[in-house]
C-alpha cells in the first residue's frame, strides 16, 4: 500500500508545477500581446517586471523538478541538497521588492502585475516548502 504522506506531496508538487507552467503561458502570452506602444517608463516597468516573474517561476519550476527527480530516485536528497543547482534561487534583492512603486504610480499593466503577484505567491510557497524540508531532515 503506497504512503499517504508521499501521495499528498506527490500531489502537491504537481499541481504547484502545473501552476508554474500555467504562469509561464500566461506570460508568454501577455509578451506575445504586447503592443509597443507604451512609454518608456511603463517599458522599463514592465520589462523589470517580466524579468523578475519571470526569475522566480523558473526559479520554482527548477526547484519542482528537482524535488520531483529526488520522489522518483532519479536524484538523491544528499545531491538535491550539496549541489546548487538544485538549491532554490534566492531571489530577495531590491528589484525584488518594489511592490509598492509599481502599484501606486499606476504605470504598470492591470494584467502584468497580476501575473507578478502571482508569481510572487508561487515563489513564497516553494519557498516556505523548501525551508519546511530542509527544517524535517535537520531533524532527522
Amino acid at each position: 500500500m503506497a504512503d499517504p504522506r508521499a501521495q499528498v506531496e506527490d500531489a502537491l508538487l504537481a499541481r504547484m508545477l502545473e501552476e508554474a507552467l500555467g504562469l509561464a503561458e500566461r506570460a508568454r502570452g501577455w509578451i506575445l500581446q504586447r503592443t509597443g506602444g507604451e512609454s518608456l517608463e511603463a517599458a522599463l516597468v514592465h520589462s523589470l517586471l517580466l524579468s523578475r516573474l519571470t526569475s522566480r517561476i523558473t526559479a520554482a519550476v527548477a526547484w519542482l523538478l528537482a524535488r520531483r527527480a529526488v520522489r522518483e530516485g532519479e536524484l538523491s536528497w544528499e545531491e538535491a541538497q550539496r549541489e546548487p543547482a538544485w538549491r532554490l534561487l534566492a531571489l530577495d534583492g531590491p528589484s525584488f521588492r518594489f511592490e509598492d512603486t509599481v502599484d501606486s504610480e499606476g504605470i504598470c499593466d492591470p494584467e502584468l502585475a497580476a501575473l507578478d503577484r502571482a508569481a510572487l505567491e508561487l515563489y513564497a510557497r516553494v519557498e516556505r516548502l523548501d525551508r519546511q524540508l530542509d527544517s524535517a531532515v535537520g531533524a532527522r
